[in-house]
């Protein structure tokens, strides 16, 4: 079988976001907005965040899918259900599930508009993402166990 470079992206994503997912389902919902040291992030910050970045680096820059990103609001939000940020992620999932596997190889190489990171490839940015996620996701699944005391 062959398959395509955002094939094996998505295929290295997918069980990151599980574990986004299931811990956002598992911490209590007095936990989800705590940070484990102060000035830290939370748990629902940083799902918020890994699913306001793949929506833009992956569908927007990706994909053409439009979507309006709010960083701050990603970082600042204590008031987003479990339910809802939970969606947000699964959204996130879908557009990537949409996106990745559909990119063709030269495309990866194409020179992507985006002022935060001026004349990075395309590729790059996407690689950017599915590492943004992994690293976000490691420290969701360590920040809830911190803040439940396990």
């Amino acid at each position: 079988m062959s398959e395509t470079l955002g094939g094996a992206m998505l295929a290295l994503l997918e069980p990151r976001l599980d574990a986004i997912i299931n811990t956002v389902r598992e911490i209590p919902r007095e936990a989800l907005y705590r940070p484990a040291i102060r000035g830290g992030n939370s748990v629902g910050n940083l799902a918020l965040h890994v699913a306001g970045n793949l929506q833009t680096l992956v569908g927007r820059i990706g994909g053409g899918v439009p979507y309006e990103r709010d960083r701050e609001f990603e970082f600042t939000a204590r008031d987003v259900s479990t339910e809802d940020v939970i969606r947000r992620v699964e959204d996130a999932r879908a557009v990537c599930r949409q996106v990745l596997p559909r990119l063709e190889p030269a495309w990866f190489g194409e020179t992507a508009d985006d002022p935060l990171f001026p004349g990075e490839s395309r590729g790059a940015h996407v690689l950017r993402s599915v590492e943004h996620a992994e690293y976000h996701g490691g420290q969701i699944v360590l920040i809830a166990r911190l803040v439940k005391g396990s």
